[in-house]
């Protein structure tokens, strides 16, 4: 079910225009992604919140990047097919990331446990 919800949210994601709903779509990304399995956070979520991390709103791009951190730690076992996830996807993300002090903040607050999760 939460599948289900998770694709609804995900179809929708790129046509969003406000900045509350860009919110809120990461906080019903966030909400859903505890209840997914690797595979569908790997391949459903992750790709949007990164996505995301290049919205024209500093806000927006500092939850994603929450959200981000908070899914990919969600994550247990990587299959093979994506272990390059951290050198060829999301690094290179965030070296995109601008100098705007919210997702500077954002990035400081979450980057010991981005290094934590990636070395798993």
């Amino acid at each position: 079910m939460s599948l289900i919800f998770t694709s609804l949210v995900t179809a929708e994601v790129r046509g969003l225009e406000t900045i509350s709903a860009k919110l809120y779509a990461l906080e019903s990304l966030h909400t859903l992604s505890t209840k997914l399995s690797d595979d569908a956070l790997l391949e459903r979520v992750i790709p949007y919140l990164v996505f995301m991390l290049q919205d024209k709103y500093p806000r927006v791009r500092a939850e994603a990047l929450s959200v981000l951190v908070d899914c990919l730690d969600l994550v247990k076992s990587v299959p093979p097919s994506d272990h390059n996830i951290f050198s060829g996807y999301i690094f290179p993300a965030l070296e995109k990331l601008d100098r705007n002090v919210a997702v500077r903040i954002a990035l400081a607050q979450n980057i010991a446990r981005l290094a934590t999760i990636s070395l798993r």
